[in-house]
């Protein structure tokens, strides 16, 4: 049962990682068809599921500093 159990987790583990490889490949193909780098891609998908943010909200979902945040979306305003 426990190498049954085993093999099942393996199985699991590996479709896991070939799903999250397949969503790291198309958001890295999406940044690139719009010239975004992808943490402009994830800003514009927060942005986009929120009727209004501020700059410390985004700021603490993407792990970056308020000035980051900033200047990043000063960069997407502009393109």
């Amino acid at each position: 049962m426990s190498s049954e159990r085993d093999e099942v987790g393996a199985k699991l583990g590996k479709a896991v990682q070939d799903y999250q490889s397949a969503v790291d490949d198309y958001d890295r193909e999406t940044a690139r068809l719009l010239g975004v780098n992808e943490t402009d891609l994830r800003c514009m998908e927060i942005l986009m599921s929120t009727e209004e943010t501020a700059p410390s909200t985004l700021s603490a979902q993407l792990g970056l500093t308020t000035g980051s945040v900033t200047t990043m979306l000063d960069r997407l305003e502009k393109a």
